[in-house]
Order: structure tokens, then sequence, then C-alpha cells
């Protein structure tokens, strides 16, 4: 059997049924592209003016090590807004210890 991509509406079903804190993580890969080791190294401060920083950085560089911006899109922007931030905590996605 071939691979199908989901269609819009199924991606939001599938995104609404789920919890926040898990649809923001898979708002964030399937709109926004990111793979796993993007994700988790997300940071609150990458989320600006409507774009989210995906950042190279020195102690977990991205694939091709260059850092990009990806538009935020309602869908995306929607998931991020019902996501908990964790004080103290400069992730978006992490551990209850902080860890990423």
């Amino acid at each position: 059997p071939q691979d199908q991509a989901l269609e819009p509406w199924e991606i939001s079903s599938l995104l609404e049924e789920m919890p926040d804190h898990l649809s923001a993580l898979v708002a964030c890969a399937v709109y926004a592209g990111l793979r796993k080791a993007e994700l988790f190294n997300l940071q609150w401060s990458d989320v600006k003016e409507g774009e989210l920083n995906v950042v190279s950085r020195a102690d977990h560089p991205t694939k091709n090590r260059e850092s990009r911006r990806i538009p935020l899109c309602e869908p995306l922007r929607e998931a991020l807004s019902h996501h908990p931030r964790r004080l103290g905590c400069p992730h978006i996605f992490s551990n209850p210890d902080g860890r990423p």
C-alpha cells in the first residue's frame, strides 16, 4: 500500500482528540515540518512575531546546522497558545524535570 498524507480535516480531527500537551507537539511536527530533535529543542523564545525560529544551537544543531524561520499558521498558533508553560523551563516540550 502507498503512504498517503492526511487531509486537513483529518489533521484537525486528530488534534482535537489529543490532550493539549500532545496536540501542540503533533501540530509543530505536522504544520511546521519539524524533526524530532528540532521539536524537543524548541524554546518559548523561538516563538515571536508570528514566526517559529528553528535555531541551530551549538549543543543541539539542526540536521543541516542552519537556522530557519517558519510562519505560524493559525492551527499551529492555536495549539501553542493552549500548550502549558513550565515555570522556569525555556523549552516548549519538556519532561516534568524541565529536560527537553
